[in-house]
């Protein structure tokens, strides 16, 4: 068996492997030290794969910041790594996956290296976070904010409007769908108590969010026109002259509406302070007065009134009403009697007491307000008529006729002596 072995190993085949891996080994102990492996890092371009792929489902790439290139780092041996330039790697993002919108996390396909003997040990970014989106249009409604503060004192909102309701607004869908409006704040761009005439102006609108957020930086610039109405109430006056007959009087007076709105340049509004009607007579008369009058024609060229120019003044006259008071005798108070010395005979148990004027102050007036007095100071003799005093201070009431009572007054002594 050695024998053998020795006859092998003393072989021409056995010595040329031997040989041959020799020199394998000896060519591999000097590549370690003349080209060895070594390691690198290279800035690689980033493709994006697929993107007209989004349109076919109508999407928008809308991620803010995409990373340009990827950090890949390699092994090999040192002749070819650093002969490796970006151009012999190939990576990307494959967009074909995305078929709707929001986010997406897209990983980079592993770099490929065109060159043999390099291996990829690693790369970033392994991912990226994308953003997809849709166009969209939306109707947002314009919204005005206005308060009274800006009118000047006596002047009122006839009409605010803007010269569109509402307006078309393209954009993200992201963004449009939480749209809430088109605002403008006339509160924070006009002057308080400036507003005296009717204005119209362009203004830009701010838009908002549900929520409130104002967002406008997000969209391009909209003007929209405002319109403001404004008229100056006034009010309105009216005199009466005359008197009504005897046996009436004015209960009341009334108009329609005391005061109007008036439009107009604000030269000519500043002289109106008040608009007078004129003067109604109710000299004679007997019964109640309905007047109507054109407040226009009061009115100086350009001034207009805001709704109805039309009032109507009312007068109201009624017949004095009468009210009767009964007085029994003893309800009369006698001034000056002296029972010691005279005897007073009446010839009436009652006497009634006319009283005319206003209906309402004749319901509450007292019959012992009118104090009924005879004064019998001083009166002797047989068949006297002595006038009924009455008083009567009340606004809007008179004493109908004059009245007496029919009294003897006789001495004491003169009626012993007689008997």
């Amino acid at each position: 068996m050695r024998e053998k072995l020795i006859k092998i190993i003393r072989s021409k085949p056995f010595l040329i492997v031997i040989s041959f891996i020799s020199a394998i080994i000896a060519w591999l102990f000097v590549l370690n030290f003349t080209n060895p492996m070594t390691e690198r890092t290279l800035e690689v371009p980033i493709t994006v794969t697929n993107a007209s792929n989004l349109s076919h489902y109508e999407l928008l790439n809308t991620t803010s910041e995409i990373p340009g290139n990827a950090n890949v780092t390699v092994t090999g041996r040192k002749t070819i790594i650093d002969n490796l330039t970006a151009l012999d790697f190939e990576c990307s993002f494959n967009l074909g996956s995305v078929t709707e919108s929001g986010e997406k996390v897209i990983k980079l396909s592993t770099p490929v290296c065109s060159k043999m003997g390099v291996s990829i040990k690693k790369y970033t970014p392994s991912e990226v976070t994308f953003t997809f989106d849709k166009a969209s249009i939306s109707t947002l409604q314009v919204v005005l904010d206005y308060s009274d503060d800006l009118l000047k004192s006596g002047y009122e909102f006839i009409n605010v409007y803007p010269d569109t309701e509402s307006i078309q607004v393209s954009g993200l869908e992201s963004e449009i769908s939480q749209l809430d409006y088109i605002g403008i704040d006339l509160n924070s761009i006009l002057e308080k108590g400036s507003l005296e005439s009717n204005r119209s102006a362009s203004y830009l609108g701010k838009f908002i969010r549900k929520g409130g957020e104002d967002v406008t930086a997000k969209f391009d610039p909209v003007s929209i026109i405002v319109k403001m109405e404004v008229g100056k109430r006034v009010p309105l006056f009216y005199s009466i002259a005359g008197d009504p007959d005897s046996d009436y009087y004015v209960n009341s007076d009334s108009i329609s509406s005391s005061s109007v709105l008036i439009q107009g340049p604000a030269t000519e509004l500043h002289k109106i302070e008040s608009i007078n009607l004129g003067t109604i007579s109710v000299d004679g008369a007997t019964e109640s007065i309905n007047k109507d009058f054109d407040v226009s024609g009061s009115l100086p060229d350009g001034v207009t009134v805001y709704g109805n120019s039309k009032v109507t003044v009312n007068i109201e006259i009624l017949q004095y009403e009468t009210r009767e008071f009964v007085f029994d005798i003893d309800e009369i108070n006698l001034a000056g009697v002296d029972e010691t010395e005279y005897e007073y005979q009446f010839y009436i148990n009652t006497i009634t007491v006319k009283v005319r004027g206003i209906r309402e102050t004749l319901e509450q007036f007292k019959k012992s307000s009118l104090e009924p007095t005879i004064d019998l100071t001083g009166k002797v003799g047989d068949f006297r008529m002595l006038p009924l005093e009455l008083t009567m201070d009340v606004p809007g009431l008179e004493i109908v006729g004059e009245y007496t009572v029919r009294v003897t007054i006789t001495p004491k002594q003169e009626t012993h002596s007689a008997e």
